[in-house]
């Protein structure tokens, strides 16, 4: 009797009975088991492809496991109507899968609830939004379709991680993937991060978090999981850590705040990241941000707005209080230079005469500076004047345009005498005759004859005249 029944079943199997094996495959629809239903269906559709019935079947089961280009392939000249309509459906969500998958995943599942790639990016989708227990139920509604599937079994495994359920996760790592060391390093991974989470010190646990989130990126690295098993552990890490950080207004937090927000997808991350670009001191992202972003509760839009607005004016009162202390420090310096060289003050634009003596207008750059000194020292060449009066005038003119030189080249010297502020005698303007002139060249440089040429900014300019003394005039710049 047993043997009768096994070869009935066969016959099954083989669609030698069309109308009961069509009743058998609908009933493994009915049941879930799809799989079992598809392969019934496609021995029937090979022995007999005229029958209807069968067709229509098929075309459903085909349907619900989102095999579109199937039917496109076997029922595109399909007369009947139901038929024809399942391959209408069958081409749209063709498009729709190659046009953008992750933006239509939720209809295409809807409407091919069988097919494991949209089942396992439905449940990964749940898991990343810590949807646990949809995700779980999904997959449990789906049995037959797990059971025989390697990355919907690691998908239930990592859903009993992130419940908390170690022994059952343990239980399909080490039974469907003969795999017992990632369930040891993550009881390690966890253990590490409740340490961290009891430090006390707010900064001390802000660097133990920031290094704990490397260590689990170089993990994450090697791991072939769809989703990291350290999904949870450092979402919450990083939750803590811009937390940390945020409160302490620390720059450079933007790239975690970024990963944070996609993980999460929430409105408290995204409130997280406006406020990680506003204390980087990037008030326009931050504002071009809080204005993009969809926050499903406006009260998080509303508050990151008012940050901004009250960082925009800490900010600006910083910057104010900065250009005081500035403003005071040079005028305390300015002071600290009078009391030093005894200055006094003037409201006369050129109060000594620098600028009309080296020819050069108030704008003047120090390029134009030095060309004007050079001529002027070779126009005022005492040495070319034989007359003594007129040489010793041409002495003086001299050293009034090295006084002039001097201040003017020397940027400090220079502001406070375009402020007015006129300081004690320059050395080249003290009182000393040619004598002293040879005495000063001498000791610089040895009383050396000739037409002597010197480095960087110094020129010598000499002169001599049959049955005198060469002199030699030193002009720096």
């Amino acid at each position: 009797m047993f043997q009768f029944f096994i070869i009935v079943w066969l016959q099954r199997l083989k669609g030698r009975d069309s109308s009961f094996t069509y009743d058998d495959a609908m009933y493994h629809y009915r049941i879930g088991d799809v799989q079992q239903a598809l392969d019934i269906f496609t021995n029937l559709h090979t022995e007999n492809s005229s029958s209807t019935a069968v067709n229509l079947g098929y075309a459903k089961v085909l349907y619900s496991c989102g095999k579109y280009k199937k039917i496109l392939d076997l029922f595109n000249e399909e007369k009947n109507e139901s038929i024809s309509e399942i391959v209408e459906n069958a081409r749209m969500n063709k498009k729709k899968a190659e046009r953008n998958l992750e933006e239509n995943i939720e209809d295409l599942y809807t409407e091919s609830p069988y097919n494991i790639d949209f089942l396992e990016k439905i449940v990964l989708k749940k898991i990343k939004k810590n949807l646990l227990v949809e995700a779980l139920q999904l997959l449990s509604s789906k049995k037959s379709l797990v059971e025989n599937n390697k990355k919907l079994l690691q998908l239930k495994a990592l859903i009993f991680v992130f419940q908390d359920k170690i022994e059952a996760a343990e239980d399909i790592f080490i039974k469907e993937f003969r795999d017992n060391k990632t369930m040891k390093q993550f009881k390690s991974i966890r253990q590490e991060y409740k340490n961290i989470e009891n430090i006390r010190d707010k900064r001390q646990r802000f660097y133990g978090l920031r290094d704990f989130l490397l260590k689990i990126d170089t993990l994450d690295l090697g791991s072939l999981l769809p989703v990291s098993i350290y999904h949870n552990i450092k979402l919450g890490a990083l939750k803590e850590l811009l937390s940390i950080g945020i409160h302490f207004k620390a720059k450079g937090l933007v790239p975690k705040a970024e990963l944070y927000n996609k993980m999460a997808d929430t409105d408290n991350s995204r409130y997280i990241y406006v406020l990680a670009y506003l204390y980087s001191g990037n008030i326009s992202e931050a504002y071009s941000l809080v204005e993009t972003l969809h926050f499903e509760d406006e009260k998080y839009r509303s508050s990151a707005r008012s940050k901004i607005l009250t960082e925009k004016q800490r900010m600006k009162e910083e910057e104010e209080e900065e250009r005081e202390r500035q403003r005071q420090q040079e005028e305390w310096q300015k002071q600290q230079r009078r009391s030093r060289r005894g200055t006094k003050k003037s409201d006369d634009p050129d109060p000594k005469g620098y600028y009309k003596s080296l020819g050069v207008q108030k704008t003047a750059t120090k390029k134009e500076i030095k060309k004007a000194y050079i001529k002027a020292a070779r126009k005022y060449n005492p040495d070319l004047i034989e007359d003594a009066k007129e040489k010793e005038k041409m002495t003086k003119k001299l050293m009034e345009i090295n006084s002039a030189k001097s201040v003017l080249l020397d940027d400090e010297k220079r502001k406070d005498y375009d402020d007015g502020i006129i300081e004690g005698e320059e050395p080249f303007a003290q009182d000393f005759d040619q004598k002293q002139f040879s005495d000063i060249f001498s000791m610089f440089f040895g009383g050396a004859g000739g037409n002597m040429g010197g480095a960087g900014g110094s020129r010598f300019f000499s002169s001599s005249r049959p049955g005198q003394q060469q002199t030699y005039y030193y002009y720096s710049y």
